[in-house]
């Protein structure tokens, strides 16, 4: 057991060793200033991103207001009991509801 540790102490010490002998690389020293005026090209806004910015609000708000009209156009006063069509569906399949039920139960 004592010499497993050991050994895997052994193994860490060689890797912090070899990381150590790398040489240490070099940067480019104009890479900053490249990097920096190509962020100042691309920083311009464009006509159509001014564009999108203004329509996106028109759009939900138009949205909203048709989802509003939508939701009052469904439930503003219509009543399922004043439609010609329940009282004629009604009519329909209610036509044994003044029958009796004694005529289907035989004793």
């Amino acid at each position: 057991m004592d010499n497993k540790e050991k050994d895997i102490q052994k193994e860490i010490e060689n890797t912090m060793q070899s990381l150590d002998d790398i040489p240490r690389l070099k940067a480019n020293p104009w890479l900053f200033a490249r990097l920096e005026e190509q962020l100042k090209t691309t920083e311009k806004p464009s006509a159509l991103g001014a564009l999108s910015q203004l329509l996106q609000p028109a759009i939900v708000a138009c949205l909203l207001l048709l989802n509003v009209y939508t939701a009052y156009a469904v439930f503003s006063n219509t009543s399922i009991e004043e439609d010609g069509i329940t009282d004629s569906i009604e009519s329909e399949y209610s036509y044994m509801a003044d029958q009796s039920l004694e005529y289907y139960i035989s004793e």
